[in-house]
């Protein structure tokens, strides 16, 4: 029981509680911590100064991603002493039904919201690639943005304000901040394109509900909660979509 209390198997109730929240006061603390690092660090400038070389952006975006990562790694391994499963990362070796499970379930997910894909705020900048950049930047969205904003997000921020706050406050202040958090790229995107702000942060607001919502299906149909169809589906609505569609 021990050892399925450290790996947080399930998330807590769907309504506050004010005796669990005391008994859950240091997942509160974790991440109310982590969502302030997070909104701090998004506005410091990049590592590496933009120059003309295109792989300055990504050298310091992956520094950035490290970091972000980091903050969350420490907390969880040094701090709380927890395994990565923690952050919903499954060990599928012993229950490989688990994983075909949730693989048909993101299939089916991503079928559903492929019709609102086109309207992702990120979808004009992939124009202006080339092939060979775009691979590139499929392969940048998936081991930096996809993985450690889920992870940070959803495997990090939403499960523990989930067994402090409760799931439905945990599902606003997560998606609140999850949209702000994208401000300062939505600011440079509107400045560039003349678009307004408001329908980017909506989309990235429900994006991140979906999100939440579909890492407590995992939770509602196989029994415990993780984080690899959020993965999976962030890759798809980010790039994943729009790269088989010019590949085909």
């Amino acid at each position: 029981m021990k050892g399925e209390e450290r790996e947080i198997v399930r998330l807590g109730k769907w309504l506050p509680d004010r005796t669990h929240f005391k008994e859950n006061l240091h997942n509160f603390i974790y991440a109310l911590l982590i969502i302030c690092l997070m909104m701090i660090e998004t506005l410091l400038p990049p590592f590496v100064k933009r120059g003309v070389a295109w792989y300055s952006f990504y050298i310091g975006a992956y520094l950035k991603y490290l970091l972000r990562a980091a903050f969350v790694l420490f907390i969880v391994l040094v701090l709380e002493k927890r395994p990565l499963s923690s952050l919903g990362f499954r060990n599928f070796k012993k229950n490989g039904l688990f994983f075909y499970r949730e693989i048909f379930w993101t299939i089916i997910l991503c079928l559903i919201l492929l019709p609102g894909i086109r309207f992702a705020p990120s979808q004009p900048f992939y124009q202006n690639l080339s092939q060979a950049r775009l691979l590139f930047h499929a392969v940048y969205i998936l081991l930096a943005v996809s993985l450690v904003e889920e992870m940070v997000w959803r495997g990090f921020i939403f499960s523990r304000l989930s067994l402090s706050t409760g799931k439905l406050l945990a599902l606003l202040i997560s998606s609140i901040f999850n949209s702000l958090w994208h401000l300062p790229y939505y600011q440079k995107f509107s400045f560039t394109q003349g678009s307004s702000l408001l329908p980017s942060l909506a989309v990235t607001f429900i994006m991140a509900l979906v999100m939440c919502f579909i890492t407590l299906a995992t939770e509602r149909i196989i029994g415990r909660w993780n984080v690899y169809p959020v993965i999976a589906l962030h890759w798809f609505g980010d790039i994943g979509f729009y790269l088989l569609n010019k590949i085909l």
